[in-house]
């Protein structure tokens, strides 16, 4: 409430916190047995701003791991902002010029390309992408795309050590220079398919790129550039 009453224009309609511990424990017929803690801090909240034509808002939703990654009046300072400038939006002009994808809009194209390498949406027909298909080619001197599953990275909301099916937690390429090389796969998909079991989804990691953010977000040749 005290972030979103420094912003100009615009005032909170809604919001929701929830902290949840989890105490869980998994045994296995292989003789796994091992017990473990963790917690997860998550919201939403939503965002109203006025102007002389009308009103716009912005919704979030968030998770963490714990508190020190939670950035609550951040988020609320960009959503104001975002929210701001949709009273002014207009549709974009046509024509040939860079996008930057950044936010929400970089997240869908993330999900699709876990989608691809999903042994549930595979065995579903959800996706026909077979192993050492190109889904992603870059253009000359453009950095190749790399995406992992990381059930271990520290803190991760994705990460974890055993999955509810007892397999073991691992980091995993999924996406190698743009190119699928495994798919995610828990125990029962593994199963079906005939394939590793490599548990559940972890946390998204995508390799960086040669540029920094500033140089990518300049536009180039003269062009405008529109940053979704």
């Amino acid at each position: 409430k005290a972030a979103a009453a420094r912003e100009k224009g615009v005032r909170l309609v809604a919001g929701e916190l929830f902290a949840d511990r989890f105490r869980t424990r998994y045994f296995k017929s292989q003789g796994v047995n091992c017990l473990f803690e963790s917690g997860v801090v998550s919201g939403e909240f939503c965002l109203l701003a006025e102007g002389p034509k009308g009103e716009t808002e912005v919704f979030r939703a968030f998770k963490r791991r714990r508190l020190q990654d939670f950035g609550l009046e951040a988020m609320i300072a960009q959503a104001a902002e975002q929210s701001r400038r949709r009273l002014s939006a207009v549709l974009p002009q046509s024509g040939s010029f860079d996008v930057v994808f950044s936010g929400e809009a970089l997240d869908h194209f993330f999900s699709w390309c876990l989608t691809q390498a999903s042994a549930a949406a595979y065995y579903n027909k959800m996706t026909q992408a077979a192993l050492g298909q190109v889904l992603v080619a870059p253009k000359p001197g453009a950095t190749p795309l790399n995406v992992y599953s990381n059930a271990l990275l520290p803190w991760g909301v994705g990460s974890y050590k055993v999955d509810p099916s007892g397999t073991l937690g691992c980091r995993r390429h999924l996406i190698e220079d743009g190119v699928l090389k495994a798919r995610v796969s828990n125990n029962r998909y593994a199963q079906y398919l005939k394939c590793p079991a490599t548990g559940e989804m972890g946390t998204l990691e995508v390799s960086p790129g040669k540029e920094s953010a500033a140089e990518i977000l300049k536009p180039r040749d003269g062009k405008p550039l529109y940053h979704l």
